[in-house]
């Protein structure tokens, strides 16, 4: 029995690597909202799931940012500040297996269940916040990030058609 869940559960655990947040508006499984500051000042922020990493909300947010201001003519952009907060829950998951038999002959029907002891996991969201704001040439500072390399390396990382 305990090798049958540990086998489902970590298959679980694989299938739903998958269900990290994807880069989209924020909504009820997290994603990215962004407000203006000021005229070329903006703060994004990009919440992910129980499977998105910190790296990957930071990244996203980055991402947001350079397109925000790659829409507002700004080719180039600094970040102001950037904090990545985490949230961590323990998880408690068990299986219940019921198997029922069925005598034809008596009529009698059985029904075995059994529950597998419960397995703890911690659960992290992480959510990052920037502020950032955007430049034109000539007045490029010198720490600037370009909008264009930031888009083309991050949606390369992440697979992301436009």
């Amino acid at each position: 029995m305990k090798p049958l869940f540990f086998a489902a559960f970590f298959g679980i655990v694989i299938g739903l690597s998958g269900c990290a947040t994807s880069y989209k508006a924020q909504g009820m499984k997290g994603g990215f909202s962004d407000t203006l500051l000021a005229k070329n000042t903006y703060a994004v922020n990009f919440q992910g799931n129980g499977y998105t990493s910190a790296s990957k909300t930071r990244d996203f947010a980055l991402l947001r940012a350079a397109e925000i201001m790659q829409n507002n003519n700004y080719p180039y952009f600094i970040v102001l500040q950037g904090d990545t907060s985490t949230i961590a829950k323990n998880v408690e998951w068990s299986q219940t297996q019921q198997n029922t038999l069925i005598n034809s002959y008596s009529g009698v029907t059985r029904i075995n269940t059994s529950t597998s002891a419960p397995v703890t996991s911690v659960v992290s969201k992480h959510d990052t916040q920037v502020v950032v704001k955007g430049f034109n040439l000539p007045n490029v500072p010198q720490n600037a990030l370009s909008t264009q390399q930031i888009i083309s390396s991050i949606k390369a990382k992440y697979k992301i058609d436009d």
